[in-house]
């Protein structure tokens, strides 16, 4: 019997020795992102869960999310940051020099002609 949906299992043993772990992010990822980030540093480890150094602070993250990180430690080890959360800082728009009221009169707001009737005037 052959099951093709059932996911590899990962050896706990040799999660428990790791250093540094790669986190899966079960959210919406776009196309070509890769679903582990990483690798961080581990802290501690526990029967279900693994406290991880994440972007300066501690989390603590399930074991069914981590997988080993195999790094080389001959060098430094460059770890991962947290994805950015929230919005992306908005550039703020330099302001237009001063304009004459003659100008301001015959622009709207966003930036289109006013054309004014006769009549009206």
């Amino acid at each position: 019997m052959t099951h093709h949906c059932t996911p590899k299992s990962t050896d706990q043993q040799s999660l428990k020795d790791a250093r540094f772990v790669f986190i899966r992010w079960d959210g919406h990822r776009g196309p070509l992102q890769r679903p582990y980030d990483g690798p961080f540093q581990v802290i501690s480890t526990g029967d279900k869960t693994f406290r991880i150094m994440f972007g300066g602070r501690e989390e603590v993250i399930s074991i069914d999310r981590l997988k080993q990180a195999h790094v080389d430690l001959s060098g430094p080890v460059k770890l991962a940051l947290p994805p950015r959360r929230g919005r992306p800082p908005q550039r703020i728009p330099e302001k237009p020099h001063s304009r004459t009221t003659q100008q301001r009169s015959q622009t709207s707001g966003a930036g289109r002609i006013i054309h004014r009737s006769p009549c009206f005037l």
